[in-house]
């Protein structure tokens, strides 16, 4: 159980650390331009920021089940989650933790990366 938490914690680590490099340099490469900034966003978003929910889930998941993460979902660990998946792994968190987690999760429809970089902080400590 120890094992499968760490290496969903040092996976939830490596995803938070890349989103949040990414995310402080749309303003370096969009400048002035916020249409740019917007569009570079949404795609982080969608991308490496639904990479690092994903472990985020599965650091939680392995604090829940003690199995392999991602086996929840029959699939492995490296594949990424649907909504639905996304969705049922909250509802399986305690309140305490569901709530932080979920708003990591809303903040994939959203359109700031940085927010997203905040709302993993709190879920990852809840």
């Amino acid at each position: 159980r120890r094992r499968a938490r760490d290496a969903a914690a040092s996976a939830l680590q490596a995803a938070a650390t890349q989103l949040h490099i990414l995310a402080a340099g749309i303003p370096a490469v969009a400048g002035d331009d916020s249409d740019l900034a917007a569009v570079m966003h949404r795609h982080l978003l969608r991308t490496t920021g639904a990479d690092a929910v994903d472990a985020l889930l599965r650091f939680h998941e392995a604090g829940l089940q003690g199995t392999e993460p991602g086996a929840a979902e029959g699939g492995a660990p490296a594949t990424s989650l649907t909504p639905q998946q996304r969705a049922s792994l909250v509802k399986q968190l305690p309140e305490v933790e569901a709530a932080p987690v979920a708003e990591a999760v809303a903040c994939l429809s959203g359109s700031d990366a940085q927010e997203l970089v905040e709302k993993l902080e709190r879920g990852a400590a809840a």
